[in-house]
């Protein structure tokens, strides 16, 4: 991809947004991903592959129903921001 090196990238207000591709993965220097807001329903697995993510904001995302399992995979996670989610239960990882 000709954007690994991105390091922050914003999608808040995207309440149309159903679902990110799975090239997400691809964005390798992503340090912050804010997607507040947005109509997602679910993350793809490949939101593992970023490895350098410090903070992910799913603030208001109502339709999210649950998150990857693979997110225990993100170990440069320092925030995590879920407020009003419509999360029935958060992964074991």
């Amino acid at each position: 991809s000709s954007l690994v090196g991105l390091q922050a990238l914003q999608l808040s207000g995207c309440n149309s947004l159903q679902q990110l591709p799975d090239a997400i993965g691809a964005l390798t220097g992503l340090t912050a991903l804010s997607l507040d807001g947005c109509g997602l329903s679910k993350l793809p697995d490949s939101i593992s592959s970023l490895v350098g993510l410090q903070a992910l904001s799913l603030d208001e995302c109502s339709s999210l129903q649950q998150l990857p399992d693979a997110i225990g995979a993100l170990t440069g996670l320092t925030t995590l921001s879920l407020d009003g989610c419509g999360l029935s239960k958060l992964p074991d990882s």
